[in-house]
C-alpha cells in the first residue's frame, strides 16, 4: 500500500468523559483517513493479506494497528500477556484500538458502546514461548488436505449442498431455490476448492437476498463481486493458497465518490461483512484441519521486528522450506513440554492428558487389543487412543512436573481424592480414548478396562462433571466424523466407542458411528449433531446391542428422534453381538453390508416392543384390546404417512379388523395437542422468544404442526386401504369371556 500513515499519539488517560470521547473521535479519523487511502485493487488486497494476519477483528481496528503497528503479529491486551505467562517490556508503547465496552474487540456494531482499549504485540512482550499460526503452505497452491470438505460441511450447515457437474462456461455458480452450489465435475483441486470458496462467500453474505428478490440465481458484479472475492482470498490465504485470478477493480467503481454519499463510511461496512463472513468460514476450516503452530519465543520475536511489512503473497516453494524447518524447532523445543498458555487452565490439561495418554499406547496390552478387535495401529492413531498406566499417581506427578497445581488437575477431573485424601489418577490401566467437543477440543475421556480386569471393575469409565466435560452434551465421535458428514455419511447410533470407531471404519464413506458417552441419548446430544447436519434429510441408524438394555436405549432415542428427523431406522444384529464385536468376528464388509442390508424403521421396533408386554395375553381378545389402547397413543404420535402402515401392521399382529385399529388411533389422535414437543431442544418458559427459533430449527417439528387435523384423514384413508388388502380375522368362540390382567411394569 503506498500511502503512509502518520504515527499515532498516545494521550495520557482522561477521566473525563468528554475526554475519551474526544479521544475516541480521534481514533474514529485514523480509521476514515485509512478507509479513503484504499484506492487501487492493490491497496484493497494488502488490506485484505493484512486483516487474515489479525483475525478476528473488525475493519477499524485493521486500520488502526495498520497505522501504528504495521508488522504486528499477535495482539493481546496487557492482563491477557500476563495469564498468557509473557510481561510486556519495559518502556513499550501500546497499541489504541477501539473495543466494545465489556468485551474484547470484535466486529464493531452500530449503535454499540464503544471504548479505546490498549494492545501489546508479540515482540513487544517476553517470557514463555506460545503458538503462532503459519500458514500451510503446500507448494505449487494446493489446498490442504480436507478444504474441500470442510467447506462443502460450511455449506451444508448453511443449508446448501455441493454437487460437481456441468457449470456451462464458469467453474461454479448457485442455484438458490435448490438450495444448491454447483462447482465444474473437471476442475482440478485448487480451482474447485476457490471456487466453492467463492460460493460459499455469497452464500454466508447474501444469503437472504435471492429470496427477497425472488429470482432464482444471483450476479456476480458490483460490491456484490468484490465481497466474495474477498472472502475468496481470505480463505485462499488461510489454506496458503495463491489468487492469481482474482483481481479487484478501484474502490470508488464501488464505493463512490460523493462525499455526500460517505464512502469511507461504506467502504467499512463493507470490510466488517467480508470479515464476519470469512470469520465463520475460518472457524469451520480450523475445526477440521490440522493447523500447523509455530512456537513463538525470542528467535520469532527477533525476526518479526526485522519484517517491515507481510508479503502479500508468499513464495510457495520458499514458504514450503521455512516451514519444515520451523515444524523442526517445534518438534525440538515441545516434545515434553506443557500445552500452550493461550488456553485456559482446563484445556491446557486436557490437551497434556492427551498427549502423555497417547505417548504411552505403543507396547501397552491397549494397543494389542484393540489390534484383535480389529483397530489396526492406524485407526488407533487417527482416533488419537492412549493408555493410561497403572500407577496410582503416575499422570497427576506428571502434571505437577509440569507446573500445574493439585487443585487446577482435581477440577478437570483429572485426577480424585483418595480415602486417605491423596490426590491419585482416575484412570488407571485403561485404554482412553478422547471426547472431543464438535470443534476439536479434548473435553475428556473415556476409559476401557482391560479384558483381565475383575468384575468389580467397571467395563468403561467416564470423566467426571467439569467445565469443559458434559457427558450430556457430548457425542463420541462427532468431530472425528465432521468431514464424512458432509460427504453425505449417514449418522448412527450406537453404545459406546469401541462401537462408534467400529461403524466409522467399516464403511467411512457411508457410514459415521457416534456413541453418547456412558448415557442414553440426550436431546442436547442430538441438538450437537444438528447443527452440523441437516437431521431431518439425512436421517439416523441405531445400531445399538440386541440385549435388554440395548432395546430400551433404543426406544427411548426413537422418543427424542422422532421429533427432528422421520426417517429413523435401526439394525437389530445377532443376539449377543454389537457393532464392535461383528467387526472383530467377520470383518469390515460384514459389518458394512449389516448396515445397509437388515436396516428396518425404528418405529416398528417401537411398535413391536410394545405389544410384546402383552404376548402372554393376546390369546384373549381383551388382551389384544389392551395392546392396542396401549399402541394406539404411539401410532398417533407418529408421522402422517407412517400411520396407515402401522395401522395395517398391528391390525395383522393383533388379528383384529383394521377399522378397529383406525378408530383406536383415531381416538388418540384427537387426544394429541396441536403443537407437539420439540425433544431434541431444551425447553425454556412460555413466551421466551428464542421458542419459535429452535422451532424453526426442527424442521421436522415444524411440519408436525398440521396434528392432529392432517393425519386424521390419513389414518382413516389409509386404514380403509388396509381393510381392501388384509383378511379380516375371526374371533375365537368363547374369547369374549375370558379376562386379561394388566401387565407388570418392567
Amino acid at each position: 500500500m503506498a500511502t503512509t500513515y502518520r504515527s499515532v499519539d498516545h494521550p495520557q488517560r482522561h477521566d473525563g468523559e468528554d475526554q475519551r470521547e474526544q479521544h475516541l473521535a480521534r481514533l474514529n479519523k485514523i480509521v476514515v483517513r485509512g478507509a479513503r487511502a484504499l484506492r487501487s485493487g492493490k491497496d484493497w488486497e494488502a488490506w485484505l493479506h493484512r486483516a487474515e494476519s489479525l483475525m478476528p477483528i473488525g475493519f477499524a481496528n485493521t486500520m488502526l494497528i495498520w497505522a501504528q503497528r504495521p508488522q504486528a503479529t499477535k495482539l493481546l491486551s496487557y492482563d491477557d500477556w500476563q495469564q498468557n505467562g509473557r510481561q510486556v517490556n519495559r518502556g513499550e508503547h501500546g497499541i489504541w484500538i477501539i473495543a466494545e465496552s465489556g468485551g474484547p474487540a470484535q466486529h464493531s456494531q452500530a449503535g454499540a458502546r464503544a471504548r479505546a482499549s490498549v494492545v501489546f504485540d508479540l515482540p513487544q512482550t517476553h517470557g514463555v514461548p506460545v503458538p503462532l499460526r503459519t500458514p500451510p503452505y503446500q507448494g505449487a497452491g494446493q489446498p490442504p488436505s480436507g478444504a474441500w470438505d470442510a467447506l462443502a460441511s460450511l455449506a451444508f450447515r448453511s443449508g446448501f449442498r455441493v454437487e460437481r457437474g456441468d457449470c456451462a462456461e464458469g467453474d461454479s455458480f448457485i442455484s438458490w431455490r435448490d438450495r444448491r452450489i454447483h462447482v465444474r465435475r473437471d476442475a482440478d483441486e485448487p480451482t474447485a476448492v476457490t471456487a466453492l470458496a467463492h460460493q460459499l462467500g455469497h452464500v454466508l453474505l447474501h444469503g437472504d437476498s435471492p429470496y427477497l428478490d425472488g429470482t432464482r440465481t444471483l450476479e456476480c458484479h458490483g460490491v456484490r463481486k468484490v465481497e466474495a472475492d474477498s472472502v475468496t482470498l481470505l480463505v485462499a490465504a488461510r489454506l496458503g493458497m495463491g489468487t492469481p485470478s482474482i483481481s479487484f477493480p478501484y474502490v470508488s467503481s464501488w464505493a463512490g465518490t460523493d462525499e455526500r454519499a460517505h464512502p469511507a463510511e461504506l467502504i467499512q461496512a463493507v470490510g466488517d461483512r467480508i470479515l464476519r463472513a470469512a470469520a465463520k468460514a475460518f472457524t469451520c476450516l480450523d475445526a477440521v484441519l490440522p493447523a500447523p503452530m509455530t512456537t513463538a519465543g525470542q528467535a520469532l520475536v527477533a525476526r518479526t521486528e526485522r519484517t517491515a511489512e507481510p508479503p502479500a503473497r508468499a513464495n510457495a516453494g520458499q514458504a514450503s522450506s521455512t516451514n519444515q524447518r520451523t515444524q523442526a524447532e517445534i518438534a525440538q523445543a515441545t516434545a515434553s513440554a506443557a500445552p500452550p498458555r493461550h488456553l485456559s487452565t482446563a484445556s491446557r490439561l486436557q490437551a497434556a492428558a492427551e498427549q502423555f495418554y497417547t505417548g504411552r499406547l505403543r507396547g501397552s496390552w491397549a494397543s494389542v487389543y484393540l489390534e484383535s478387535r480389529g483397530l489396526g495401529e492406524s485407526v488407533q492413531q487417527d482416533w488419537r487412543v492412549g493408555y493410561a498406566p497403572a500407577g496410582w499417581t503416575t499422570f497427576t506427578d506428571h502434571l505437577r512436573d509440569l507446573g500445574f497445581k493439585d487443585a487446577d488437575i482435581e477440577a478437570a477431573g483429572l485426577a480424585r481424592r483418595s480415602s486417605r485424601t491423596t490426590l491419585i489418577d482416575t484412570f488407571r490401566d485403561r485404554a482412553i480414548f478422547p471426547v472431543r467437543t464438535p470443534e476439536g477440543a479434548v473435553a475428556g475421556f473415556i476409559g476401557r478396562a482391560s479384558p483381565q480386569a475383575g468384575k468389580e471393575v467397571p467395563k468403561y469409565l467416564n470423566s467426571p462433571a467439569t467445565e469443559l466435560y458434559s457427558k450430556s452434551d457430548l457425542l463420541f465421535g462427532l468431530h472425528e466424523a465432521r468431514s464424512a458428514l458432509a460427504r453425505g455419511a449417514k449418522p448412527v447410533i450406537v453404545e459406546g466407542p469401541l462401537d462408534a470407531i467400529a461403524v466409522s471404519t467399516a464403511d467411512p464413506e457411508r457410514y459415521a458411528g457416534l456413541a453418547p458417552c456412558g448415557t442414553a441419548l440426550t436431546p442436547r446430544q442430538v441438538a450437537a449433531l444438528a447443527e452440523i447436519i441437516n437431521v431431518r434429510e439425512t436421517g439416523i441408524l441405531v445400531a445399538l446391542d440386541s440385549d435388554q438394555a440395548g432395546q430400551k436405549a433404543a426406544l427411548k432415542a426413537y422418543e427424542i428422534l422422532r421429533g427432528v428427523t422421520d426417517k429413523i431406522t435401526a439394525v437389530v444384529l445377532s443376539a449377543g453381538q454389537d457393532p464392535a464385536g461383528m467387526l472383530e468376528t467377520a470383518g469390515r464388509p460384514a459389518l458394512a453390508a449389516a448396515l445397509a442390508d437388515r436396516a428396518q424403521p425404528l418405529a416398528d421396533l417401537v411398535i413391536d416392543a410394545n405389544i410384546a408386554r402383552w404376548d402372554r395375553w393376546l390369546e384373549f381378545i381383551e388382551g389384544r384390546g389392551n395392546a392396542l389402547r396401549s399402541t394406539a397413543p404411539l401410532i398417533a404420535q407418529m408421522p402422517p404417512e407412517e400411520i396407515g402402515r402401522q395401522v395395517a401392521r398391528v391390525a395383522q399382529r393383533l388379528k383384529l379388523e383394521p377399522s378397529e385399529v383406525t378408530s383406536a388411533v383415531a381416538d388418540a389422535i384427537s387426544r394429541v395437542g396441536t403443537s407437539p414437543k420439540d425433544p431434541a431442544f431444551p425447553r425454556r418458559a412460555s413466551g421466551d422468544p428464542g421458542e419459535t427459533t429452535r422451532t424453526a430449527r426442527n424442521p421436522a417439528a415444524h411440519a408436525a404442526l398440521g396434528y392432529p387435523h392432517s393425519a386424521r384423514y390419513v389414518v382413516r384413508s389409509a386404514a380403509a386401504e388396509a381393510a381392501v388388502n388384509q383378511p379380516a380375522h375371526p374371533r375365537p368362540a368363547g374369547a369374549t369371556q375370558a379376562r386379561a390382567p394388566k401387565p407388570h411394569a418392567r
